[in-house]
C-alpha cells in the first residue's frame, strides 16, 4: 500500500478517518492496515513494541507536593495532567503513590507496558 494514503476506519460505530503510514496510530495499527484490503477486519494483538513501548522505571518520580498546582489535594490513583516548564505542552501522569509532602508520578503513557487489543475493519481507501 502506498505511504499515507487516507484510509477510514470503523471505530465505534463510525468511521475514523486515518492517514496510513504518517504515525498517527501505533505502529502496530498502522502495519496492520498496510497490509488489509478494503472490506477486510481483523482482531489486533499489539505487543508493547509495537504499540505505547515499554514502561521506563526512569519515568516514576517522587515530586513534592508544593511545586504541582492543587498537589495537596492529589490522592494516590488519580490521574494529573503534568505541564511542561514551559507550560506549552500537557501530558496525562499517574500519581502511584503518596505522603503528606510528595506525590510518586508515573509519566509513562498509561498503555505503555501493555498488550492491546483493537478490532478495526478498513472501510474505504482515498
Amino acid at each position: 500500500m502506498e505511504e499515507n494514503r487516507v484510509g477510514r476506519v470503523a471505530y465505534l460505530d463510525e468511521p475514523l478517518a486515518v492517514r496510513i503510514g504518517a504515525g498517527r496510530v501505533v505502529k502496530g495499527i498502522d502495519d496492520a492496515l498496510r497490509t488489509m484490503e478494503v472490506g477486510e477486519s481483523a482482531t489486533l494483538i499489539i505487543p508493547p513494541e509495537e504499540g505505547y513501548g515499554d514502561a521506563d522505571p526512569k519515568q516514576i518520580k517522587w515530586y513534592p507536593r508544593s511545586i504541582i498546582p492543587h498537589g495537596y489535594e492529589i490522592k494516590k490513583d488519580t490521574m494529573i495532567m503534568w505541564e511542561s516548564a514551559d507550560g506549552l505542552a500537557k501530558r496525562p501522569a499517574m500519581v502511584v503513590d503518596a505522603t503528606e509532602d510528595t506525590v510518586k508520578i508515573d509519566m509513562n503513557h498509561p498503555y505503555a507496558g501493555k498488550t492491546l487489543e483493537y478490532w478495526v475493519e478498513l472501510v474505504d481507501l482515498q
